[in-house]
């Protein structure tokens, strides 16, 4: 039997827990940034919350 230890994160199928990813329009999200608004009015644009919105598109 081979362990698991040495897999990665990638590699070792579970199943997901919590709500399915809601597909958002990145360029919507763009284009209501370069106007000014703020992160809980793209939230609400766009359907999902100001930290959500943080955690998803901060990085890029």
């Amino acid at each position: 039997m081979k362990s698991d230890i040495n897999k990665t994160k990638d590699t070792i199928k579970t199943k997901s827990m919590g709500r399915p990813n809601k597909k958002v329009d990145e360029k919507v999200i763009a284009n209501l940034s370069q106007i000014g608004c703020t992160q809980e009015e793209i939230g609400s644009v766009v359907g999902i919350s100001a930290r959500t919105l943080q955690r998803r598109y901060a990085p890029i």
